[in-house]
């Protein structure tokens, strides 16, 4: 399998995380378009499938880009989440933070059972 079709399949992933976690049920079906692909692309190449998808699970846990901000305005987009080269590992560790929290949960949990 060449590098191509690997980042073609990752980009799908990426796609469908996306749409999965951030596009409600309002509205038209967002388009992969050539633009978008081009961008998941980038991001693949400069950050990994792992760290692309944690940046979209992760701003998904942010209440600030989920609109509690001043503007009241979602910053959700997958340009967004995917465009600006700090922004993927931000949200990663943002995700990974949120992992860690919910670990130490559960583990108190079971320990008090």
């Amino acid at each position: 399998m060449t590098a191509t079709m690997d980042i073609d399949k990752d980009a799908q992933v990426i796609w469908e995380t996306w749409t999965q976690h951030h596009c409600g049920q309002k509205g038209k079906a967002p388009v992969l378009t050539a633009q978008r692909l081009g961008i998941i692309s980038t991001a693949i190449i400069s950050y990994g499938l792992s760290d692309c998808v944690n940046a979209i699970i992760g701003c998904k846990e942010s209440e600030w880009h989920m609109g509690s901000n001043p503007r009241g305005k979602k910053y959700n987009s997958i340009e967004l989440i995917l465009r600006v080269s700090k922004k993927p590992e931000e949200q990663a560790k943002n995700q990974k933070r949120i992992d860690s929290f919910v670990r130490q949960a559960l583990n108190k949990i079971d320990g008090d059972v």
